[in-house]
């Protein structure tokens, strides 16, 4: 029995070696037997004529590409080996130190391509882009420990480190213009920041980054952390200037078949990271297999006794799989899978708990998938997603319960060693839930700020206005004292001048003196006196005014301030026409109205001589429609300033100098009409000039 199984072993391993040099042989045939593409004449004629194309590379971004031995290796390597092949020309490589070195080759036409690079606007001043055949994500190394991110906008103002000329950096800056991100010299600079701390987290494709990791083995200290929306479409780069490079290099990269792509992509992504010659791959094998044949030889001795432990290793066995099968279902994280036709397959127990059907019920269903998606787009989409070949990828979904409730779950697909693709999620329903109310927390704090802010702004105006209006009345009382004072000096000697006026005329009249001319100035004297005298009393009713409500003439209060003014209007040849309708009365308080028209009175003259008018007019009318009364004065000054009109109502806003008035004429006026005879003060431009209008009620009991 140990001969046959010794004989066994030995044809085994002869089929071994055999099968090793046939794959050996077939790996050489496949490599010598390049499969040419049809080029057009002209294509042709450009190929013999050029000879050689020169590349340049990124010299150190592995396993994408690098420059080892003064030798191109890596996925693109690989690449423009099968391209040289096919369109029968050499491609030879141009020998730098770093990418930005290339960068500058290329711009200088010192290289006609490059090998693997992604299009930017500045880049493609000067390079044409075949079609991208190399796509991954953007993903982020962290130091280990740091929480999971899928949205780079919620990092952006942490340190991200990027490599010097790289398309990531302009791509990003273009997109997330506040995103701050540092450049490095190199992958393994960026590393070292990451280390050290000195940047947050270091930005790259996860080829490149795994690589690094795994080499480095450094998987302890640094990890990604991260995935995002953004990717890397990396294409072969040629001369803009030559168009009909840019056509061969497409129609090639065209006529690569997707199994040859996925063979180079699985070769590096799986690289061991120290390169044997074939030879000493061979002897690898045969050193195995001499190996595993001891041991089955090994094994055959000790047989015997390895059956009688048979029974305990399938208890064993046995026990395994049922604390697996435990672990599958009380893990903290969602783990299912489905077949190709969405067929359920695994169900643990923190999936029937977050989602509420069973592994019956989902299995009974003739669709599992519409019982969590019933939108068809979101069907649709998760029904590619299994078709899909990214794997370790968290991508947020969001299914529906048996109860109907949405939910918001973080899934990615894993790849298990024997091929099967099992869903690993976990929930981040409440946290979203959370986000929303803080955001909502947010809005009704800033409302809150906004309605407070408007709350202030009018109680300062409320107090700005009581202010404004104890500013007038304490000025108008200090007038009215002045007033006094005045009227007290000047009653006497107004008497003085009637009683001497009256000894001239008993004189003259003694010594018959007296003649027609002489009397009338003595009776002018007299007249006007008697004016003064009387203009004294209405400035002292004007600033101590009666607060008592009273029934008055319209005509009353318009003639009262008209006399106040008459003198100046006389001194200035101004014009007045006065139309009042008769038997306007109004209940209501007589001296502040008169306040009111002597106030416009005074603005209308002030304009007409600040505007020099050759002939100044003011008109003034008085008339009741439907139980309100109308008083319109106005003037041709040529009117108000279309943009200063809406503010001339407003507290010391004034278009004189400050010496010539306060701001507040118009204000207090506007706030006299409106609060105490409940009427309105309007003002616009018509034809000539300004034209003020105030509308009280005709009787006001």
């Amino acid at each position: 029995m140990q001969k046959s199984i010794f004989k066994l072993i030995l044809v085994f391993f002869l089929l071994s070696i055999s099968s090793a040099l046939a794959k050996q042989i077939n790996t050489f045939i496949e490599k010598t037997d390049p499969k040419i593409i049809e080029l057009t004449q002209d294509q042709k004629n450009y190929l013999k004529e050029k000879k050689v194309i020169k590349m340049c590379v990124d010299p150190n971004w592995m396993p994408l590409e690098k420059i080892e031995d003064e030798k191109h290796i890596g996925i693109s390597a690989d690449f423009i080996r099968l391209i040289s092949q096919m369109i029968e020309t050499p491609i030879e490589l141009v020998q730098t130190q770093e990418w930005s070195e290339s960068l500058a080759k290329a711009k200088n036409r010192e290289c006609d391509i490059l090998t693997l690079t992604q299009a930017t606007p500045l880049r493609e001043k000067y390079l044409n882009f075949s079609t991208p055949y190399v796509t991954t994500p953007l993903v982020i190394a962290t130091k280990t420990g740091v929480a999971f991110s899928s949205n780079l906008e919620k990092i952006k103002e942490k340190s991200l480190g990027v490599v010097k000329n790289y398309s990531t950096y302009e791509i990003l800056k273009t997109k997330y213009p506040d995103i701050n991100l540092i450049e490095v010299e190199s992958l393994q600079e960026g590393f070292a920041y990451v280390d050290q701390e000195k940047i947050f987290g270091f930005l790259d494709n996860p080829i490149v980054i795994n690589h690094e990791i795994q080499k480095n083995k450094m998987s302890d200290n640094i990890n990604i952390t991260g995935q995002f929306a953004d990717k890397f479409n990396l294409s072969i780069a040629s001369r803009n200037d030559e168009p009909i490079l840019h056509e061969i290099l497409e129609l090639a990269l065209q006529s690569i078949d997707d199994k040859t792509t996925e063979e180079i992509l699985s070769k590096w992504n799986n690289i061991k990271y120290e390169i044997r010659t074939d030879n000493e791959r061979l002897i690898q094998l045969i050193f195995f297999i001499l190996v595993l044949a001891s041991v089955f030889i090994y094994w055959n001795l000790k047989l015997k006794e390895e059956i009688k432990s048979k029974d305990l290793a399938r208890q064993q066995l046995k026990e395994s799989e049922e604390k697996f099968r435990t672990l599958f279902d009380i893990a903290p994280v969602l783990l299912n899978a489905f077949d190709k036709d969405s067929k359920i397959m695994l169900w643990n127990k923190e999936c029937q708990k977050v989602f509420g059907w069973s592994f019956e019920e989902i299995e009974d269903s003739s669709d599992p998938l519409k019982l969590f998606y019933k939108d068809s787009n979101a069907y649709q989409e998760v029904r590619s997603s299994f078709l899909s070949q990214e794997y370790g990828i968290f991508k947020e979904w969001h299914p529906q319960t048996k109860s109907g409730d949405l939910l918001s779950i973080m899934w990615a697909n894993v790849k298990l060693p024997n091929d099967e693709i099992i869903n690993i999620g976990y929930d981040i329903t409440n946290q979203r839930k959370n986000e929303q109310r803080l955001r909502d927390a947010k809005h009704e704090l800033q409302e809150l700020n906004n309605s407070l802010e408007v709350r202030i702004k009018d109680e300062i105006e409320k107090s700005t206005k009581h202010q404004v209006m104890l500013m007038h009345q304490s000025k108008l009382a200090q007038m009215g004292e002045m007033i006094e004072n005045i009227a007290h000096q000047w009653r006497q000697p107004l008497a003085q001048i009637n009683s001497y006026v009256l000894l001239i005329d008993l004189a003259l009249g003694e010594h018959k003196q007296k003649d027609a001319s002489l009397e009338d100035k003595l009776l002018e004297i007299e007249s006007l006196t008697a004016y003064m005298s009387k203009t004294i009393d209405d400035f002292k009713n004007f600033f101590h005014p009666n607060k008592n409500k009273s029934t008055f003439e319209i005509k009353e209060a318009i003639e009262k301030s008209y006399d106040i003014v008459k003198g100046l209007i006389k001194i200035n040849h101004i014009k007045i026409k006065i139309d009042l309708e008769e038997g306007l009365e109004s209940h209501s308080y007589l001296e502040e109205l008169q306040q009111v028209i002597l106030t416009i009175l005074n603005n209308s003259i002030d304009a007409l001589i600040s505007m020099k008018i050759k002939f100044p007019e003011i008109v003034i009318k008085a008339y009741e429609k439907d139980d309100e009364i109308f008083i319109v004065i106005g003037d041709n000054a040529r009117g108000i300033e279309e943009e200063i009109i809406e503010k001339i109502f407003e507290p010391y806003f004034t278009t004189k100098h400050k010496s010539q008035g306060t701001g507040l004429g118009l204000y207090m006026a506007k706030m006299i009409i409106e609060n105490g005879f409940f009427g309105q003060l309007l003002v616009e431009n018509n034809l000539n000039g300004a034209c003020f209008t105030i509308q009280i009620p005709s009787v006001k009991e």
